[in-house]
């Protein structure tokens, strides 16, 4: 019995390392409202590449995320129900970003979750620190001139409602 206790621990500190502020005690958000995206160039789960020239005139979400993560689980469908909103939409992008999980690991989550918005397998966490330091989930949205107008982390978790209402004020 004590050895299936420690590995139950193990295993929920490892779910709960991927979600909260593991790297320091105060997080270091780099992407603040009112900045503009960072310099990018992501390739997505269907081969193609998107880079800062695709998101002009466009509404960008991005959310960063961690399989691993709780959180981000319980965030991802609300990421796919705004998708599913504006997919038809030529003016608004809506992008998933993994913070050091490679496609072996993003890909089966999508499928079990049934989400259908674009991803972007990142076997390391170097787009992810353009953001942020710490934390996940993380949702950013930037205007149409690629300035962010809002920033979400783990404390504040927009609904797809909240997210439609932002993306579609931009």
């Amino acid at each position: 019995m004590p050895v299936a206790a420690c590995a139950l621990m193990l295993a929920l500190s490892t779910l709960l390392y991927s979600c909260f502020r593991e790297e320091s005690p105060e997080p270091v958000q780099r992407v603040a409202v009112g900045d503009r995206l960072p310099a990018l160039s992501l390739t997505l789960d269907d081969g193609s590449t998107v880079t800062n020239e695709d998101f002009n005139g466009k509404a960008v979400l991005i959310a960063l995320f961690s399989v691993k993560c709780g959180d981000c689980r319980k965030e991802l469908p609300e990421v796919e129900r705004l998708y599913r909103a504006l997919q038809d939409r030529d003016d608004v992008l809506i992008i998933g970003i993994s913070r050091a999980e490679g496609e072996d690991l993003v890909a089966p989550v999508w499928e079990e979750l049934s989400l259908t918005f674009p991803y972007s397998a990142q076997q390391d966490d170097k787009v992810y620190r353009k953001f942020a330091d710490s934390v996940v989930p993380r949702i950013f949205i930037a205007d149409r001139q690629g300035r962010v107008v809002a920033c979400f982390d783990d404390t504040n978790m927009p609904s797809a409602e909240l997210l439609l209402k932002v993306v579609g004020s931009v």
